[in-house]
């Protein structure tokens, strides 16, 4: 009888050959490592007390936070001609009934406009309140987005103001 060599006992001892090429890669990389801290001999020293006068701490400040009703309004404007100290004062006139020295947080315009002007409207809102962070006392401090709003006619504002509670 001839014997044959059978290819699935060949891969079989390849497959154990492998496993203990890798088993032999471990123990060596294990074997090299660097052997652990030696324990300090000696306790630490323990700590002296010393006596500090008590301090009276004060309790740190709550960020501010926004009322959940927003200030809605509308500002009639000619966005093609946009005269920034009038809208100025109407937003501020309207924000004067919302309180003593209103602070605002956030706030979203949205312009007028054809949808063809889509991006003309959006750049007027934004610059509505990058004028109102410049001018405006109450806005100095707010984030805000400008926003297209669907029109035939770019002939208003629309505000939405989140005020600091």
């Amino acid at each position: 009888m001839t014997a044959r060599r059978d290819p699935m006992r060949l891969a079989l001892l390849a497959g154990w050959l492998l496993a203990d090429l890798f088993l032999v890669l471990f123990l060596v990389g294990l074997s090299t490592m660097p052997a652990a801290a030696p324990l300090p001999s000696s306790p630490p020293p323990k700590p002296t007390p010393t006596t500090t006068p008590p301090t009276t701490t004060t309790p740190p400040k709550a960020p501010p936070v926004l009322r959940p009703d927003p200030v809605e309004f509308t500002v009639p404007a000619d966005l093609a001609h946009l005269d920034g100290d009038q809208v100025r004062r109407d937003v501020e006139a309207v924000l004067a009934g919302t309180g003593p020295q209103p602070r605002v947080g956030v706030v979203l315009v949205f312009a007028a406009g054809p949808q063809s002007a889509i991006g003309v409207a959006t750049g007027r809102a934004n610059s509505v309140i990058d004028l109102l962070r410049a001018g405006s006392a109450p806005f100095q401090r707010a984030t805000g987005k400008g926003y297209w709003k669907a029109g035939s006619r770019a002939d208003s504002l629309d505000f939405v103001v989140f005020l600091f509670a």
